[in-house]
């Protein structure tokens, strides 16, 4: 199922859930999304927008993986785009409502913050990720000289 207007954007129904690149996909399954950026009087896209999940996964009888997030955006110019997202995601390998009847159950919580700068010759992307205990960090540089381009990236 699907709702759209000019501002809004919701999807109900199968589908994959995702946040921001650092953080992965987090599941496909079933759940609803929603997506808000405004508009100027003259239609012009804002330049902010949020999107917020809430899913489950549609594996086997002896799992179950459950996701929400909230996530941000602001351009802050044509080429410049900041992004933060928040997510909590429980994973239970035998299905259980709670995690003292099952130690198995992994709860995550996890905040990432991202930028995005693109040129006509030059992208490059940094991302911060933390779950409370460890962060990610991953820089991503593509450079572009007529049909020639590199790609560096990297992760820790």
């Amino acid at each position: 199922m699907r709702y759209e207007n000019d501002d809004w954007q919701v999807k109900a129904g199968d589908q994959s859930f995702y946040t921001h690149r650092l953080l992965g996909n987090s599941l496909s399954g079933t759940g609803i999304e929603a997506r808000y950026q405004g508009h100027t009087a003259t239609g012009q896209a804002t330049a902010s927008s949020v999107r917020a999940f809430h899913g489950q996964s549609n594996h086997a009888v002896d799992e179950s993986v459950r996701a929400s997030a909230l996530i941000g955006n602001y351009q802050l110019s044509d080429q410049l785009e900041l992004s933060a997202a928040l997510l909590h995601h429980e994973q239970d390998p035998i299905n259980t409502s709670n995690t003292s009847t099952n130690p198995h159950k992994t709860i995550k919580n996890l905040a990432s913050l991202e930028t995005h700068w693109g040129g006509e010759q030059v992208d490059v992307s940094a991302a911060l990720a933390h779950d409370g205990d460890h962060q990610a960090i991953a820089l991503d540089t593509t450079a572009r000289y007529g049909k020639l381009s590199s790609h560096l990236n990297y992760l820790r």
